[in-house]
C-alpha cells in the first residue's frame, strides 16, 4: 500500500517506481518558448509522468511542467522532463510520456 494526499494504492505492479493514477491538471511549455499550453495528467510516478495534451510532442524535446492536484493538501509538482514517447489518442490528442529529469 502507498499514499498520494487522500489516496490509497495498493502496489501490484513490477515498475521500478509506483504510478499514482490522477485526473490533474498540467501546465507544460517547451523549453525555449514562452506559450504555455494545458493538458491533463494521467499517472506520475518519482520517475516520470504521463498526460494527455493537444500537441504532438517531440520525442527528446525538454519540457517545463507544472501538475495542478485538485486536493488542496497536496502540493503541486513542478518539473523538467524529458519527451521519451508521444502517441496519438482516441480523442484527437495525444498521450505524451516524459522521464523527469528536475524538481523545479
Amino acid at each position: 500500500m502507498w499514499t498520494w494526499g487522500s489516496r490509497v494504492m495498493d502496489y501490484s505492479e513490477k515498475r521500478k517506481y509506483i504510478r499514482v493514477k490522477t485526473s490533474s491538471k498540467i501546465e507544460y511549455r517547451e523549453i525555449g518558448s514562452d506559450l504555455t499550453h494545458l493538458g491533463q495528467c494521467i499517472n506520475v510516478s518519482t520517475g516520470g509522468v504521463l498526460f494527455r495534451c493537444e500537441h504532438d510532442l517531440s520525442p527528446g524535446a525538454t519540457i517545463e511542467i507544472s501538475i495542478k492536484p485538485e486536493q488542496k493538501t497536496v502540493a503541486p509538482l513542478d518539473a523538467t522532463i524529458k519527451v521519451v514517447r508521444t502517441q496519438s489518442n482516441a480523442n484527437g490528442g495525444f498521450n505524451v510520456a516524459g522521464k523527469i529529469k528536475e524538481l523545479i
